[in-house]
């Protein structure tokens, strides 16, 4: 997500030319298909490429037809849906959102939530021996 590093005003930003291939025409593509996305002034967009000998056109069609059908249904559901935080918002401590729910923290308040180091894992042992 560009949006927080690329500011207008700031002293870096996207060139207006174009890239060109990203890939020499006589060179092989290592991937079957990538995928490629960004957002940038509060868009998003994505890049599609593929092998041609190893997928046809009308099949990456159909993949991103697909995915264009569920992140719809995911942009509906964020747009309706209570927000909340969740065991993905604090990737670094390993928590399962039922372990996260048993904990009844403000997760309004908390901005991350690490794992406790060897040190306090020993001290938390030990105090509770």
């Amino acid at each position: 997500q560009f949006d927080q590093s690329l500011r207008p005003e700031g002293r870096f930003g996207f060139a207006g030319e174009a890239k060109g291939d990203s890939l020499s025409p006589e060179g092989r593509n290592p991937y079957v298909l990538n995928l490629n996305g960004m957002v940038s002034d509060g868009r998003l967009s994505l890049s599609w490429t593929y092998m041609p000998g190893a997928l046809s056109r009308q099949t990456v069609e159909r993949l991103v037809a697909g995915f264009k059908d569920r992140l719809a249904l995911l942009i509906d559901h964020s747009l309706k849906a209570e927000p909340r935080r969740t065991a993905s918002d604090f990737v670094l401590s390993d928590l399962r959102q039922p372990e996260l729910e048993r904990l009844s923290l403000p997760l309004a308040d908390v901005e991350d939530i690490y794992p406790a180091t060897d040190l306090q894992q020993g001290l938390l042992f030990h105090g509770m021996l």
